[in-house]
Parts: C-alpha cells; structure tokens; sequence
C-alpha cells in the first residue's frame, strides 16, 4: 500500500509538471471537454463543417456542428442553444455491428480491386464474406453515414473536419462514392468535393489552435510526412 501511494504521487508530480512545463502535450494528453458555444465561437473558423459520430449497439447518433449559423439544412432536426448557437442531430439507422461488417466490406472490396487490376489477386480469392463490389459498397456506407439534407453543404466553399468512433476509425471517408456509375459517368468521390481531416475528440482540435496560437516561430521548410501503407 505504501508503495502504490508513493508511485501515485510521483505519476501526480510528473502531471504537474507536464502541465506547468508542457502545457501543449499536456492538453493533447488530458484533454477537457470543450463547451459547444466555445468551439463554434472561438474554435471553429468560418467555412468549417464538425461531423461527430457516436456509433452505438442499436445505432449512431450524428452531431454537425459549424462557426456559421444557421445550418442551411432543410429539413434537418436542430435545437436552438444558448447565445445563438445551432446544433443539429441526426439519428443514423445503423449499429455498431453493421458498420463494422460495412467497414470491412469497404475496405476488403478496395483492395481487391486493386489486386485484381494488377494481376495479383484472381477471381477465386474473393473476401470470406459475400462479396459486394467496392463502388456500391462505398456508396452504400455514403448514404448511411451521410444525411440526405447534409450532401449539398458537402462542397469545396468548406473543410470537413470528422470525429469518428469505433469501426469508423478504420474507414477513409475520402473514398467514399457519392454517385455511383452510371451511363456515360464514372464514380465520383467524396474527396473530390471537399476536403477531409480528421480528429479523435472535438476539444482536440482546440488544443491544436492553441497550441499554433502560441507558436513564435514557423517552419523554414514545409512538412511532408508519410506513413505505413500496409497499416
């Protein structure tokens, strides 16, 4: 018992001082729940859209937040809040369990087109699962995910920013198709509307502009980073 409170007060010691001496790592790594008027009025910049998903056992619950009121969202539920703010909800009729079996049929589908354009796959190595071609698989996941009334606001005129949780972590919203093929027509992307970034928590994204708020000098070289492409 001595021993386990004496390494508590030394973890708490080193918190402190991650706070006091580092205080960017220390709001990545304690994050605080950020209020909704605070991250729409001094967070979000103009031109910004937040999706954040909650997916749970029966269904995913879909927030849209943005820095410019009121949502042009015909049709959308919304709840006026305090000092102006607008926050609208949507109720997606889609589980935990789904989405993860859509996830993957997304992702197997991806990469075994790519095999088989490439001759490295062959027809009879198909997914374990009954196999659905990656372009309706993807827009199948787009019109789940993506509220009908909320497709038109998906332009280049804003940046995407999304939070997503469970099996949606594992998903590239890039690919997803938002017009399937059709005559005289190729797929077309999600990326090639607007542009995507993406965030593991809301009050992140303050500790990021924080953090750039309090930067005094720049970078003498722009930053290009890649990683794993397996992973």
């Amino acid at each position: 018992e001595q021993q386990k409170k004496t390494l508590q007060a030394e973890q708490e010691a080193l918190k402190n001082t991650m706070e006091t001496e580092y205080p960017d790592y220390y709001a990545l790594r304690y994050p605080q729940p950020i209020a909704l008027h605070e991250l729409r009025n001094t967070v979000l910049q103009s031109g910004e859209l937040l999706l954040v998903y909650n997916v749970m056992k029966e269904h995913t619950l879909l927030w849209v937040i943005s820095s410019d009121p009121p949502l042009p969202l015909p049709g959308g539920e919304y709840s006026p809040l305090p000092e102006g703010d607008v926050l609208r909800m949507y109720t997606l009729p889609v589980g935990e369990k789904a989405l993860q079996d859509n996830v993957a049929k997304v992702r197997e589908g991806m990469l075994y087109e790519w095999g088989t354009s490439r001759g490295l796959l062959v027809d009879e190595e198909l997914p374990t699962y009954e196999y659905i071609p990656f372009t309706q698989a993807s827009h199948d996941l787009y019109t789940l995910l993506i509220p009908e009334d909320l497709r038109s606001l998906l332009t280049d005129q804003y940046t995407l920013n999304i939070v997503p949780t469970g099996p949606l972590y594992a998903l590239p919203f890039e690919a997803l198709i938002t017009r399937p093929v059709s005559e005289g027509q190729t797929e077309h992307y999600l990326v090639e509307d607007i542009p995507i970034s993406y965030l593991s928590s809301a009050s992140l994204l303050k500790s990021l502009r924080d953090a750039k708020a309090r930067r005094t000098r720049t970078a003498s070289y722009p930053f290009l980073a890649f990683t794993d492409p397996v992973y």
